[in-house]
């Protein structure tokens, strides 16, 4: 005997309605999610979206919440391991972040509605919890032996066309003689012109931060036929770059 079945969700969220300047690689950062939620979930790839009985699948399909028989308390933790490499004037390096966090807890109520029958409204299940979309932490270390330029070449061409003198580079580099005036033709140089280029250039990067999901739910089922859901969700994003 074939069965047919209904699913209806709706969610809904909020957005905040602050907003700053960002650029390119902040814009591919934050549209990229990838929601990390139950341990269940995650052993399925996140595909709990059509399956439900999973707080993970509240904020891609609400109606999923009604699936749920009884009761759940839900907690994931999770330790990972972020590995970036970098490329630099053919040197390649690599650094790792280790980071440990939790990423679901949740709660759901299966309220029955007292009726013996299994048809017409069977339950009404709310959900309350939070599910990380997003983990932003890693390190970066770049490092190479740039034998073409300097980072003193910026300063002096900076000083020379009369930008903002800076107290942490052009002030910097004048009181360590690094960067020199000539009187003669009026312009700024420093040494390494003179001597040669060949430094050994190294930066580190450390990244911080995560995107998260607080959401509220409630599903409906009748007759383990028909499921209807709506969901209220509320993300949270904070990321902190240090060089």
């Amino acid at each position: 005997m074939n069965k047919s079945y209904l699913v209806i969700g709706t969610c809904l969220l909020f957005l905040s309605l602050q907003a700053g300047a960002q650029n390119l690689a902040d814009a591919l950062r934050y549209s990229s999610t990838r929601i990390e939620g139950t341990a269940r979930s995650g052993g399925m790839g996140n595909a709990f979206g059509a399956l439900g009985g999973d707080f993970t699948s509240v904020g891609i399909n609400p109606a999923a919440l009604g699936i749920y028989r009884s009761g759940e308390l839900a907690l994931s933790p999770y330790f990972g391991v972020n590995q970036v490499e970098s490329r630099y004037l053919q040197s390649l390096l690599s650094d790792n972040k280790y980071k440990m966090a939790f990423s679901n807890l949740s709660y759901v109520a299966t309220l029955k509605s007292g009726a013996k029958s299994e048809t017409g409204l069977v339950s009404v299940n709310i959900g309350v919890g939070y599910n990380r979309l997003a983990d932003f932490s890693s390190n970066i270390l770049v490092e190479g032996r740039n034998a073409h330029s300097s980072f003193l070449d910026h300063i002096a061409e900076n000083a020379n066309l009369g930008g903002s003198w800076s107290e942490y580079y052009e002030e910097l580099a004048s009181k360590v003689d690094l960067l020199q005036y000539d009187t003669q033709l009026k312009e700024y140089w420093h040494d390494i012109e003179e001597d040669g280029y060949g430094q050994s250039q190294r930066k580190s990067y450390s990244r911080k931060g995560a995107m998260d999901e607080y959401t509220l739910g409630v599903g409906l089922n009748f007759s383990h036929k028909v499921y209807v859901g709506a969901s209220l969700g509320i993300a949270d994003l904070y990321f902190k770059e240090s060089t």
